[in-house]
């Protein structure tokens, strides 16, 4: 069946920054021409892609915190809508319509960004002011584009081994159009992916703040640009040049191309400013006051608004509960007894809803608020920490690239090095690997502890095409790990 994708490309600046002239035209005729008429106009439609991706559709729930995280066997659905999606069933109409939202709201973000794109080209020259602004716009726009590319390949692509027997091919989106959108092979598709992630890096590469300083300047733009933070805000949280780098470490895990993973991952890692290091593991310090999200070593991540007050009904509700039955069964099928490991403070036990002497363990990571992270309370929140502590989504974090360098160095002494690094961070000791099954298997259990909440979990099953899911309800096949397309048209 032919699927088309309609484009709804001026919906996004509906999500951006309000300028004059948007509140004087109504929201359907605004005029392309008009919006990139200005520099502020090019940011805002760049706005608007940030916008679209956290929604609760993309990142703000789905993809994040919730249907991934029942497909990845973290939450427990005894019955109702929900259970489809822990026993890998994508037919039931429930599971249809949420990877029907996915899919259009990922195509439509690609769209914005190719008009972007394309209005760069043809006449941001002559209205952006410096090369260095046009640079890092171009470049944060071909990476989300890669981005939301990469996220569809993982969710409805084949599986990325040789072994594959379902072959898919997806369209990919490089012009803004309403025409049929042109679906490629999985060699063409990931080619293409390479490409457009390469493209950004160059130019940020060459053109973003990060260049010049450390994540933890960066917190805090007012402090270093004053009232012209806008161009380098929060630098941090966004598609900047090393998020993308972390992202192909991510990508080169995923189709198996190693060497560049570990090449990749390393680079982000190592990264110096000044001789400081760009970026560190969170230590103790994120853990004590409350920043569970560990907003220290983030390197790329959506702010949704009042996420705490989403995730309440979720969390401490009867649905999203860990599979783990106790948190001492958690303790023992995940943390292998490990009683000190820092990661251990984002859970906790609760009563069930109705009340009863049955508890179940309840993820904390999410539920925050401006009364914590160690202030006394008499103390605020500045705005810049809000940001870039609370309420936040991480998508990409340096301890991923510490367990993807570990996972595909050429030895084990390079592993355990890593690996020491790492767990010194969580508050553990490594016992150091003597064969590749260690290695492996306590590297699946640290993504189990790490990504709890983040949607990470389904995916690195499937790139290994994982049959025995911990506490999963059945066993995987293929068929569990390829999400099927949307019927119809968008």
């Amino acid at each position: 069946m032919k699927r088309k994708i309609i484009i709804n490309i001026l919906a996004g600046f509906l999500f951006a920054s309000c300028n004059s002239w948007l509140d004087i035209k109504p929201k359907l005729e605004i005029d392309r021409e008009e919006i990139y008429s200005t520099e502020n106009g090019f940011k805002d439609a760049l706005a608007g892609c940030y916008a679209k991706l956290k929604h609760d559709d993309l990142y703000g729930k789905t993809l994040t915190y919730d249907a991934l995280e029942y497909m990845g066997q973290h939450w427990e659905a005894p019955e109702g809508e929900m259970r489809v999606l822990r026993q890998l069933n994508y037919e039931s109409e429930y599971a249809k319509s949420i990877f029907k939202n996915v899919y259009s709201k990922m195509y439509n973000t690609i769209a914005q960004a190719n008009d972007l794109l394309r209005y760069l080209d043809e006449q941001g020259g002559e209205v952006i002011t410096t090369q260095e602004t046009f640079n890092r716009l171009k470049g944060e726009a071909l990476a989300i584009r890669a981005f939301c590319h990469f996220e569809l390949l993982r969710l409805f692509g084949q599986v990325p081994l040789e072994s594959a027997t379902i072959q898919v091919s997806l369209p990919y989106a490089e012009i803004a159009s309403e025409e049929q959108v042109p679906a490629y092979d999985y060699a063409t598709y990931t080619e293409k992916l390479m490409q457009d992630f390469t493209n950004a890096e160059t130019l940020l590469s060459i053109s973003d703040p990060l260049m010049e300083y450390t994540y933890a300047e960066l917190n805090d733009p007012i402090k270093l640009w004053g009232d012209n933070h806008e161009d380098n805000g929060f630098r941090r949280l966004k598609f900047n040049y090393l998020a993308i780098k972390a992202l192909q470490a991510r990508f080169y895990l995923y189709i198996g191309d190693r060497q560049l993973a570990y090449l990749y991952a390393t680079e982000v890692i190592n990264a110096q400013v000044h001789g400081e290091p760009v970026i560190s593991l969170s230590l103790a310090d994120d853990f004590s006051n409350k920043a569970y999200t560990l907003p220290s070593e983030t390197l790329l991540a959506f702010h949704v608004y009042d996420l705490d007050k989403k995730v309440e009904n979720i969390f401490e509700g009867q649905n999203a509960i860990s599979a783990a039955e106790s948190k001492q069964k958690m303790i023992t099928d995940v943390f292998i007894n490990e009683t000190f490991d820092n990661r251990l403070q984002l859970f906790e036990e609760q009563s069930l809803a109705g009340g009863g002497s049955t508890r179940k363990v309840v993820l904390k990571k999410f539920l925050q608020d401006d009364q914590g992270l160690g202030l006394e309370n008499n103390q605020s929140v500045s705005a810049a920490d809000n940001y870039v502590t609370m309420q936040m989504v991480p998508v990409v974090r340096l301890a991923e690239m510490y367990l993807i360098a570990a996972e595909t160095a050429s030895n084990l002494q390079e592993s355990n090095r890593l690996m020491r690094e790492y767990k010194g961070s969580r508050n553990l000791h490594h016992t150091d690997y003597t064969s590749l099954a260690e290695r492996e298997s306590d590297i699946m259990n640290q993504y189990h502890r790490e990504f709890w909440g983040e949607g990470q979990m389904f995916f690195t099953y499937k790139r290994k095409m994982t049959e025995s899911m911990l506490w999963g309800i059945m066993r995987a096949q293929e068929k569990n790990y390829v999400v099927p397309l949307p019927d119809g048209e968008f």
